[in-house]
């Protein structure tokens, strides 16, 4: 059972590279040439993700790409406070708690307290594509509306969308990708110039006068000057891991859902004058095409899983996508069917301790920007020299760029359909 996320192919044919890995065994092995434990099935991911005991996270932000010289050497020397993505129980709770008091903890609050912000974002965005015949829905609005949308929940400027994009994308590079030698200091730098933007921005909002805007206003109003609360460390962290692990799965799961949708015209004609279809639709997106494909742990301890023992101390890869194609949970994993029955159980937002704080505004910010593109321009359609391209990342399947045109034209997908359709 080999695995290659940086192979273009595996990216383009998602539903084949998950059928066959869970055709080859029980679903965990080591994959030496990732040098990563493979965790494949519905079943052996839930194990996982649900055991925090014998399955930690300290390793989450360790590159799976080993650095060389001065990247190495200057990694080595900084000390990072654990956030909420890289913390165990019971520090993890604890963290988590404090996270809970700021975020809504229901699809309906998250909704009141949010969707006008989520709505006039994609109703700028969707203006600005309206001007052009021609657009790239990646870099339009895919990547850069869940950016804004972040930004506003959290109570950060807007001027600084565009470096924090390219910090997140340096991260994520340096950490889940495969950067060359050359690359691996520059990706470092921006690495770590975004970690410093989160600690100067904590430092300066706890100095101000006026209350601090939006989630970090209000962490830092829990805190109430209580380091043992929650210290400035602790601030920049979840700062820091909000603008990467959870700006990047949005963006990515958008992209997957808008290009399940214009993959058929039928579907997206029904997508803006049928919430109840556009629900299902975004549901089955995430199961066919989650924001996030894998994740990573670390074994604390022999682990049996699957019959396979798992040493202690082996980093793991939990494959997220395959969990939404496994035949046993879902029957015809390889057809995107917005109908079928089960849903709501695909694991595209994590499971156990670890599952995703930010579920429901992702589904909100899925929702609102589907429904306003379909009404605003019902003649979207994918563009005939769209191909899939994905960035190289274990943990990530998004796209590069999805040309489209805002005229009436046939919808093409030169690559092969995005999932077999129903």
């Amino acid at each position: 059972m080999r695995l290659d996320p940086f192979d273009p192919g595996c990216g383009r044919d998602p539903a084949a590279t998950w059928r066959r890995l869970l055709g080859e065994g029980p679903g965990v092995c080591l994959d030496p040439g990732l040098g990563l434990w493979i965790v494949a099935g519905y079943d052996n991911v839930r194990d996982v993700l649900g055991d925090a005991r014998r399955f930690g996270t300290a390793a989450t932000l360790t590159p799976v790409t080993p650095l060389t010289g001065a990247a190495l050497a200057l990694l080595t020397s900084v000390h990072m406070t654990p956030g909420v993505v890289t913390s165990d129980p019971p520090e993890h709770t604890r963290l988590r708690s404090v996270l809970r008091s700021v975020i809504p903890g229901t699809a309906g609050a998250v909704r009141e307290r949010w969707l006008p912000v989520v709505r006039q974002r994609a109703e700028q965005m969707v203006d600005e594509l309206s001007e052009h015949a021609t657009v790239d829905l990646v870099d339009q609005f895919s990547r850069r509306l869940p950016l804004l949308v972040m930004l506003d929940v959290l109570g950060l400027p807007a001027e600084d969308a565009t470096m924090i994009d390219h910090c997140s994308a340096a991260t994520v590079e340096l950490i889940w990708g495969r950067p060359t030698a050359a690359k691996q200091l520059p990706a470092l730098y921006r690495f770590l110039e975004l970690r410093e933007y989160c600690r100067a921005l904590v430092r300066v909002r706890l100095t101000t006068a006026r209350p601090s805007p939006g989630v970090l206003g209000d962490l830092l109003t829990y805190r109430s000057g209580n380091e043992a609360l929650l210290s400035v460390e602790q601030a920049t962290a979840l700062l820091f891991d909000l603008l990467t692990v959870g700006l990047t799965s949005t963006a990515a799961a958008l992209g997957h859902a808008l290009e399940h949708t214009l993959a058929d015209a039928k579907r997206w004609g029904r997508v803006a004058g049928d919430p109840h279809h556009r629900t299902t639709l975004i549901e089955e997106s995430l199961r066919y095409s989650p924001g996030t494909d894998g994740w990573l742990r670390l074994a604390t301890t022999d682990t049996v899983i699957s019959d396979v023992t798992i040493p202690a101390g082996s980093r793991c890869l939990v494959l997220l996508g395959s969990a939404g194609h496994d035949q046993t949970v879902y029957p015809d994993p390889h057809i995107f069917d917005p109908a079928r029955a089960r849903l709501s159980r695909h694991l595209a937002f994590g499971y156990g301790p670890h599952q995703c704080l930010g579920a429901a505004l992702a589904r909100l910010v899925l929702s609102t920007a589907l429904g306003t593109l379909a009404r605003r321009l019902p003649a979207l359609r994918l563009g005939a020299d769209h191909t899939r391209r994905f960035r190289p990342s274990v943990v990530t399947r998004a796209h590069t760029a999805m040309p489209a045109t805002t005229a009436d034209s046939r919808c093409l997908v030169p690559d092969g359909p995005a999932g077999a359709q129903r």
